[in-house]
């Protein structure tokens, strides 16, 4: 992990990556990315803890993820949760050269648990606020190995909107939070500090390359 990334995320992939190795039975994914729907005419690509660190296409992951929390996760969580998500890429642009990592890709705020829907091991995270910062889908260079894109959810501290996200980071009180080159060197540590946030509660993530 770049040095730019926080002790919190470089501990909660530490974790993720050991029980990834010591569990051949599944991942420790606690996050499931649903990429399209069956409206769309195409079956969705869904990254779950089955098979965590998979590769999708750019053209695949260009819709924004729908998100879900496993439900042991959930099942502990108050009913007034409120998370936060974000997604980065630390591997920009060679994971082997990754100084402009970590990219940020995109930050959601106000994500509840929906108890309606889901299944037995997933309850779908949802949101009627905007994106904080839009979602951007992956674009690697043609002569760089696949890089990684990491999701994170955080429990939103209480009396923390998108406003508030927005003033606490000097991003714009409205439209596209921060230009493409700001999101480059995105300093986890300091997103954490300034929000409040404490330790990831969940995380999963996928590889792309073109």
């Amino acid at each position: 992990m770049a040095d730019r990334f926080s002790q919190a995320v470089k501990t909660a992939f530490a974790v993720f990556e050991k029980k990834d190795k010591d569990n051949a039975t599944g991942s420790s994914a606690t996050l499931r990315l649903t990429f399209g729907s069956q409206a769309d005419g195409a079956a969705p690509v869904v990254v779950d803890a089955t098979n965590a660190g998979t590769h999708v296409t750019p053209v695949q992951a260009t819709p924004e993820p729908a998100l879900a929390l496993a439900a042991a996760a959930a099942a502990t969580a108050a009913p007034d949760t409120k998370y936060l998500a974000i997604s980065l890429d630390p591997d920009a642009p060679f994971p082997s050269f990754p100084f402009l990592g970590p990219i940020l890709h995109g930050v959601q705020a106000d994500l509840t648990i929906d108890n309606t829907t889901g299944d037995a091991a997933w309850r779908p995270l949802t949101s009627s606020t905007p994106p904080t910062l839009h979602y951007i889908k992956p674009g690697p260079p043609s002569p760089s190995a696949a890089h990684r894109y990491i999701f994170l959810l955080y429990k939103q501290p209480e009396g923390l909107d998108d406003a508030a996200i927005r003033a606490k980071m000097g991003w714009a009180a409205e439209g596209p939070a921060v230009t493409r080159l700001g999101r480059m060197r995105f300093v986890v540590g300091d997103l954490e500090t300034k929000l409040g946030l404490g330790a990831v509660v969940g995380i999963n993530y996928f590889e792309s390359s073109q």
